[in-house]
């Protein structure tokens, strides 16, 4: 996949996410957020944010496995560091106008985009 491909891809995707979002917030409850995770990765509850994070991260790995095509475009760090998550997360979502999409949208994207590897046969 070239990387017009997948500007154009990441654009579609938060086009997409930033209406959900808004479709599904009530007066009345609180959902989590974007924003609020960003929030909790700031500094607000950085245990809630690791754990957050580690979870997208596991699913996503988890996808890998299942589905050779994603495996092939999305290859993230092999340490698993939780503290590069989190920086990955925190710069796209300071970057980003989906404050009120859902944060596993946001942080699916932002893992996405900062680890999209290209796919190499479709440049030869």
């Amino acid at each position: 996949m070239t990387s017009i491909r997948m500007v154009a891809l990441a654009s579609a995707l938060m086009l997409c996410l930033s209406g959900s979002a808004l479709a599904q917030q009530s007066v009345a409850e609180q959902p989590l957020l974007v924003r609020s995770l960003y929030e909790d990765c700031k500094g607000q509850n950085v245990d809630f944010c690791n754990g957050y994070l580690s979870g997208v991260a596991n699913a996503m790995d988890m996808m890998r496995s299942y589905y050779p095509k994603f495996g092939d475009e999305y290859c993230p760090p092999p340490s698993g560091d939780i503290s590069s998550y989190r920086a990955v997360f925190v710069n796209w979502a300071e970057r980003s106008e989906l404050w009120r999409a859902k944060p596993y949208d946001g942080v699916f994207v932002a893992f996405w985009i900062a680890w999209f590897c290209p796919d190499l046969g479709s440049e030869l």
